[in-house]
């Protein structure tokens, strides 16, 4: 569906829903609610989620947006140079989840940095109930899989595709990059605390991927480039979360 199929522009409170209900949920299920009940957690957890499938699926019925391609007109054409695009984005998740990687083994556990985060993540994953090497790697799979999709339709797709009709296209991307960032300061907050440089370092570099990511789905005109490399992405964070808790 190209941008001309479009009704009208989606709405200013829907994208603004779309970019703060994330945060809001990830204070309740990593702040707000760290202390209480297993069950008190997934739950905020499930609601916050289904509060952003719910704004997507209302914009996707409302104004047809998303769209598959971005608005406007894409220098490149995602059909006319498929597999080049393919292999950019694979490259580039690659690029960034050996980097990850070898960040981890190279600098971050010997200089004991994440010694903390260890004690926070298996805490965590108790209280989800993944606190084996098999439910681990389940769960992975899942968000490198298909939760890693489900985000680029809803922060490339919606977000960033929302915004551009309203201001510039390098606005739009960093605006929807920024608010991709927002709800991970909580989580690696949580992790290493909000006074850590490492909390906002790492924010940092969830805005750039989400600006790749956004250049990807602007040149490409598909999210399926971006979508691979988010995958390989969220799949180095588990393998840096596996040798943190079980290696």
């Amino acid at each position: 569906m190209s941008s001309a199929t479009q009704t009208s522009r989606t709405p200013l409170i829907i994208l603004l829903l779309a970019m703060f209900i994330p945060t809001v949920s990830a204070y309740l299920y990593f702040d707000l609610l760290a202390n209480s009940a297993p069950i008190a957690q997934k739950g905020a957890y499930g609601i916050g989620k289904m509060a952003q499938f719910g704004i997507l699926i209302v914009a996707l019925v409302l104004w047809r947006q998303p769209p598959s391609a971005s608005a406007g007109v894409p220098e490149t054409p995602f059909a006319a140079s498929r597999w080049r695009w393919l292999a950019i984005g694979a490259a580039s998740g690659m690029v960034i989840g050996v980097a990850m990687v070898a960040g981890y083994l190279m600098m971050l556990k010997p200089m004991g940095i994440m010694d903390s985060a260890k004690l926070v993540a298996i805490e965590k994953m108790r209280s989800f109930g993944a606190d084996s090497p098999l439910l681990l790697i389940a769960i992975a799979v899942f968000y490198a899989v298909l939760h890693s999709g489900f985000e680029e339709y809803y922060w490339r797709g919606l977000v960033f595709g929302g915004l551009k009709p309203y201001c510039r296209t390098g606005t739009a991307m960093l605006i929807s990059s920024l608010a991709f960032m927002s709800h991970h300061i909580i989580i690696l907050a949580k992790f290493f605390g909000y006074t850590s440089i490492a909390t906002y370092l790492m924010s940092l570099a969830v805005a750039i991927g989400g600006l790749i990511w956004a250049v990807l789905f602007q040149r490409s005109s598909s999210l399926v480039p971006g979508w691979i490399s988010h995958a390989i992405v969220d799949a180095a964070i588990f393998v840096v979360g596996y040798l943190l808790v079980f290696g």
